[in-house]
């Protein structure tokens, strides 16, 4: 415990206020790249997040999927029919093997996938995926 009127406490709290602003600085751009990431609907290497982060990749990416859609529809002159349990009816994968794209059972295409690329996918599409080891569930929990 230093006396808060001496030179040395005043330069730790000085730099403490200093390191604040960094790391403040440093989440806010993971913080965009990773929303420019899910909106473009572009996959992001597994190993560049946190366990944190990876979680709530998972919840974002099936919103921007599904408004990405609905900006389809919209721009092709459809009224679209937004589902408020789209989240629920869908997978995440994470890919331990290389594919190509594929059309989905919503007659999406999705891919192609590189290994540790992260997608989700009609739950049809993901369970056959799993099954033969292309791909893994990531828990969004």
């Amino acid at each position: 415990m230093l006396d808060k009127k001496t030179t040395k406490a005043k330069l730790l709290d000085s730099e403490f206020e200093n390191v604040k602003i960094i790391v403040g600085e440093l989440l806010q751009r993971r913080y965009k790249k990773f929303l420019e990431k899910a909106l473009a609907r572009e996959t992001v290497a597994r190993d560049a997040l946190t366990e944190e982060e990876k979680k709530l990749y998972g919840e974002v990416l099936p919103l921007a999927e599904a408004y990405g859609a609905f900006s389809k529809d919209i721009l092709r002159g459809h009224l679209s029919n937004v589902e408020k349990d789209a989240k629920q009816t869908m997978m995440v994968l994470r890919f331990v093997q290389e594919i190509p794209a594929l059309v989905g059972s919503d007659m999406k295409t999705y891919g192609p996938f590189a290994p540790e690329d992260i997608a989700t996918l009609p739950p049809e599409n993901a369970r056959i995926l799993i099954k033969k080891g292309v791909a893994v569930e990531v828990d969004s929990n």
